[in-house]
């Protein structure tokens, strides 16, 4: 049989500068969860000590694109375009001009 502790945590206090709007709003989505910020903060910093870091990803504001130098890449959404076996001089039965192979390239994109 567990025994539960009746013993109250010991609580620390700290500061936080936050934008005035932010904080109001982020209130108000919690407190429609039945949580007051306090809460929030302290499940927030229980899920870094769980993952050992940030529970979300962080990523960079702007779109990265990995290009590969041989014609194939990895998009900002994360989608591989491999355009490295097409030989545009010598498939002219597919493609009859760089027109249509650039409409069929933009099409994949």
């Amino acid at each position: 049989m567990a025994i539960a502790n009746t013993k109250k945590a010991k609580t620390s206090a700290f500061t936080v500068r936050t934008n005035p709007e932010v904080k109001r709003d982020a209130e108000l989505i919690l407190h429609s969860l039945g949580m007051t910020l306090s809460e929030a903060i302290e499940l927030y910093l229980v899920q870094i000590r769980m993952n050992g870091g940030l529970p979300f990803d962080v990523k960079t504001k702007f779109p990265l694109e990995i290009n590969d130098g041989y014609g194939s890449y990895i998009c900002e959404k994360g989608i591989l375009h491999d355009y490295s076996k097409i030989d545009l001089d010598n498939d002219h039965n597919e493609f009859d001009n760089w027109g249509k192979a650039k409409e069929w390239l933009d099409a994949e994109t």
